[in-house]
């Protein structure tokens, strides 16, 4: 674990955590305020939300550095 960085480690924590909250939130959140009482449109959303943390995640894995890794792996051969 020492090789992962706490950049992508804090990463993982926000985005499992989103994953865990957000649906849940937007769930209770719609059921009575928006949807006026329908589970079937608040679950719909709730879903909506997985997915949308789903790819920014994606799109954040996808966006990170892969030259970090080298970086470091150079620099121990250098030492």
């Amino acid at each position: 674990m020492s090789q992962i960085g706490t950049n992508v480690m804090a990463k993982l924590a926000i985005f499992t955590v989103a994953m865990f909250a957000l649906p849940i939130i937007t769930y209770y959140q719609t059921l009575d305020r928006v949807f006026e009482g329908n589970a079937t449109y608040a679950a719909g959303s709730a879903a909506a939300v997985a997915n949308v943390i789903l790819v920014a995640y994606i799109v954040a894995a996808a966006l990170e550095d892969p030259n970090g890794d080298e970086a470091s792996s150079e620099k121990k051969k250098d030492e």
